[in-house]
């Protein structure tokens, strides 16, 4: 593991310093490291993973953030089903603090499932307002629904009568430019919104 940290610190007002930190985590297995607590309902007999994070920070918070990561192999079981592995699991984030919030870019997620790769795609997110005016804003370029529905049926904490839906569902095919807003405090009919093709 490697780090650099630049910063000019101010003593009267240190938490205010700005600062630029570059983090290099090298490939190993972390699944000893994550705590029970964390990621309740979750086993994680492996975690090979690594990659690289740069960060700027001001007044106190992050305003960039860049993670490059790398996982070659994944083993997660939840409670009560059967392990899933997933292998070549990578992505490249981008966050950057905005004036009323927060935009996240993830470039080329994609990761294989048994016989199955699935990905990469991009995947766009902004949230802005606090309060009444809350919103977030999702956007992919594109979404495959076979194996993303395989990993929810092993792996989300679903209702059994939601799981069985889903299960009858079997859903295929793939949905392109998908967009969606949803505002929390919206009223009920202007909630959630979303287009797709």
């Amino acid at each position: 593991m490697s780090f650099n940290l630049r910063s000019k610190l101010e003593l009267q007002d240190w938490q205010q310093t700005p600062a630029q930190l570059y983090l290099r985590i090298p490939q190993s297995d972390w699944s000893k490291l994550v705590p029970d607590d964390v990621l309740a309902g979750y086993q994680w007999s492996k975690f090979e993973a690594g990659g690289e994070f740069w960060a700027v920070a001001e007044a106190g918070q992050i305003q960039q953030l860049v993670a490059r990561l790398h996982a070659p192999a994944i083993n997660v079981t939840a409670t009560g089903r059967a392990e899933q592995k997933l292998q070549d699991v990578a992505f490249s984030a981008y966050l950057e603090r905005q004036n009323e919030g927060y935009q996240l870019r993830l470039d080329g997620l994609a990761f294989s499932h048994g016989e199955t790769r699935w990905g990469p795609l991009q995947l766009a997110a902004s949230l802005h307002g606090t309060g009444d005016s809350e919103q977030l804003q999702l956007q992919l370029d594109r979404l495959e629904l076979a194996p993303l529905a395989g990993l929810l049926e092993t792996l989300a904490p679903l209702p059994e009568a939601a799981n069985d839906w889903l299960v009858g569902l079997k859903p295929h095919g793939q949905i392109s430019n998908l967009s969606l807003s949803y505002q929390p405090q919206g009223q009920t009919p202007e909630r959630l919104k979303f287009a797709a093709n």
